[in-house]
């Protein structure tokens, strides 16, 4: 019997396993960037010299803008130039603002913009429209020259407010006016006793003898066309003394003005002034006798009336 061989082969089948899930696959989120590095600088106060230099600067602009006020030939070019000045103030202060002033310098430099800042008001209020008023002794000041002594003093009164800078060695306020010129040595003019310092129209019979016991001097008014100002005669009368005016025509009023200094340029008195006049009427008809002192026993009244 013939042995048969039968191979058996074996096959294997292979079972492929595959894990299966419900979620869905997670995803990775990279972290964000960290911030840019950012590098503050601390403000470095300027140098002596750069600070100098922006103190010569600002000196320098306001000096210009003053010279055009001491230049204004009326009072509205003065105006025009009030205002230019007050905006280059401003000017001036902001640039100021800006910088960082050497450390000792801090408070100086802070009281200078105060300062500043004060003389721009004082600048923009000075009066210069408002024409000057006459004195007692009716002598009016002449506008321009006292508008542009307003606005200079406004800028003049701050000068102390720079003292720490210049004190400290630095250069700044050339713009400030110089002082007002000091007023002129008071005098004490007179004219002679018994002087006539005046007389027009015709000669006339009128005889006026005058006893003045007052302290002051006087000078006598012989009016005729009722304004004081345009006599027919004027006579100086000495304190205590007397004197006669003759020649004189017509009805008339006498006044009188009083005072010190004798300018005879514009015939009155520069100081203590005083005017009057007789309420009663006087002519050349009669010789007539007044005396100046203030009496309770005295006939004859006056009043006072304006500068003439």
């Amino acid at each position: 019997m013939s042995t048969a061989i039968r191979a058996l082969t074996v096959l294997t089948t292979g079972v492929l396993l595959v894990s299966c899930s419900a979620e869905a696959p997670s995803s990775v989120t990279a972290p964000p960037p960290p911030p840019p590095t950012t590098t503050t600088s601390t403000p470095v106060p300027l140098t002596q010299q750069e600070y100098q230099a922006a103190l010569t600067a600002a000196d320098q602009a306001l000096a210009a803008a003053m010279a055009a006020i001491q230049a204004a030939g009326s009072v509205e070019a003065l105006d025009t130039a009030r205002d230019a000045f007050a905006v280059a103030i401003a000017t001036e202060d902001s640039k100021l603002a800006k910088l960082l002033p050497p450390t000792a310098l801090a408070r100086s430099h802070q009281s200078m913009r105060t300062a500043l800042s004060t003389m721009l008001s004082s600048v923009q209020s000075a009066d210069v429209t408002t024409a000057p008023k006459a004195d007692r002794c009716g002598t009016v000041q002449p506008h321009l020259p006292a508008a542009k002594e307003n606005v200079n003093a406004s800028v003049r009164s701050r000068e102390a407010d720079f003292k720490a800078l210049t004190t400290a060695g630095y250069q700044f306020g050339s713009f400030i006016p110089a002082p007002a010129p000091a007023p002129p040595a008071q005098q004490t003019r007179r004219a002679a006793n018994g002087k006539v310092l005046l007389k027009v129209g015709p000669r006339g019979r009128g005889r006026l003898k005058i006893k003045n016991a007052a302290a002051s001097d006087v000078a006598i008014s012989v009016v005729t066309s009722g304004d004081p100002a345009k006599p027919q005669a004027m006579i100086y009368v000495h304190a205590s003394s007397e004197a006669t005016l003759t020649g004189i025509s017509g009805t008339y009023q006498v006044y009188f003005k009083t005072g010190e200094d004798w300018d005879d340029g514009r015939k009155g008195f520069t100081r203590d002034c005083g005017y009057e006049k007789f309420d009663q009427t006087f002519d050349q008809k009669s010789d007539w006798q007044i005396s100046l002192e203030k009496s309770t026993l005295g006939n004859a009244s006056t009043s006072d009336v304006p500068p003439f």
